[in-house]
């Protein structure tokens, strides 16, 4: 923590690394803003009182922040300061370790400096023979992470592959997923060989779990990903550096699409691409509405860019809403649109995500609507008969 460091402005980044499981009827993972601001609000607070050396009051408000969002790395890491103050060496590697479960210093390198090094509250626990241990295990982690954004998913249709551009679509797999079974299961290679497309699909960077063949996610907290998306879309831009070794990609035929977290981050990152991408498709999620990307939504719709957000019935994701509001959140989303320039970019349906051929239909449809319009053929000249020639064509009779 660090009694004298930036230790809540690495709290903030830290929140950022935890790992939330909740659900509702109509949304695969809330974290209200009430919520969010809660949380912010205890994190701060207990902060403060770790300062005022008044560590059984920190531990409680910690405490609380984990009853809110449980898995938050950053309450675990905090909790372990605590401890190894305490000299509680035993409680404050348990804490460090869970921590690092739910994912601590995979966000920034930074943490991994402080935790390892410079967090004076850890002096303690440093001590400790199994503290090197757990610094090893981050960095593998972390270790372990690259490689797999490193490896993105990569489809190209057989008549493309000796193209000297291809026309490129990037997948982004929901939260939960890789992104090689995504690519797999989902509608996106039919798509592809219909509408003669490449197909990326990167990896997020954080696991869902400690076995990372179960999954990553884009982000675990809405408003950290809002306040620097940056630094949880690198996989996308490590992507296409991959993709683009191999193949060149036609820049009027480049678009992003993403299915539930993947299509919230599509939106925001090719709405900030300043006009490198020239179509999204949103399936299945909301989009955020904050007023930073409010901003880059209307100066990319007035490069042209393109967008449809798909709605089915039933499980969408929406996070920054609870319950009782997804409906009257998700009822702004086309008024949004429309205001930042996006006419006619909403489609609500009545069939369910999951029914055949639903997502491929109509994220096939959206494409269609993107691409440019095919060039009309030029008509060959007509060769004109004698019979036809006027008395100007320098034909007359004989």
């Amino acid at each position: 923590m660090g009694r004298n460091s930036s230790r809540l402005a690495i709290a903030t980044a830290a929140l950022a690394a935890f790992t939330v499981f909740a659900g509702a009827p109509r949304i695969a993972s809330a974290q209200s803003k009430a919520q969010v601001d809660e949380l912010l609000k205890s994190h701060k607070k207990g902060s403060e009182l770790v300062q005022a050396s008044k560590y059984d009051e920190a531990t409680a408000e910690l405490k609380h922040c984990l009853e809110l969002l449980p898995n938050d790395a950053s309450a675990a890491y905090d909790l372990a300061c605590i401890a190894s103050i305490r000299s509680q060496l035993d409680a404050s590697i348990e804490w460090l370790g869970k921590a690092i479960d739910w994912n601590f210093g995979l966000a920034s390198e930074a943490d991994v400096k402080h935790f390892e090094k410079d967090d004076a509250d850890l002096i303690n626990v440093r001590k400790d023979a199994r503290f090197a241990a757990l610094v090893e295990k981050l960095k593998a982690r972390r270790k372990a992470v690259a490689e797999v954004v490193a490896k993105p998913a990569i489809y190209v249709p057989a008549k493309l592959e000796k193209a000297d551009r291809v026309p490129l679509l990037v997948v982004l797999h929901d939260k939960g997923e890789t992104c090689s079974a995504a690519l797999e299961k989902g509608p996106w290679k039919k798509i592809a060989d219909e509408l003669d497309f490449a197909l990326l699909a990167p990896s997020a960077s954080f696991p869902v779990d400690a076995d990372l063949s179960k999954g990553m996610r884009w982000f675990n907290l809405w408003y950290s990903y809002a306040k620097a998306p940056f630094d949880f879309e690198k996989g996308i831009t490590t992507g296409v550096d991959v993709f683009k070794k191999s193949h060149k990609v036609d820049p009027e035929r480049l678009f992003i699409a993403g299915i539930g977290q993947g299509g919230m981050v599509a939106f925001n990152f090719a709405a900030s691409a300043r006009g490198t991408y020239k179509g999204v498709v949103v399936f299945g999620s909301s989009v955020l509405v904050d007023a930073g990307t409010t901003a880059r939504a209307k100066m990319a719709a007035k490069s042209g860019f393109k967008v449809a957000l798909i709605e089915p019935s039933g499980p969408l994701y929406c996070p920054t809403a609870d319950a009782k509001g997804v409906d009257a959140e998700l009822a702004t989303l086309p008024k949004f649109l429309a205001d930042c320039g996006f006419e006619g970019g909403y489609q609500k349906l009545d069939q369910k995500a999951d029914e055949p051929d639903v997502a491929f239909t109509t994220i096939r449809a959206a494409l269609l609507r993107f691409l440019p319009a095919p060039e009309a053929p030029e008509e060959p000249e007509k060769k004109e008969e004698d019979g036809d020639r006027d008395d100007d064509g320098g034909g007359g009779g004989r």
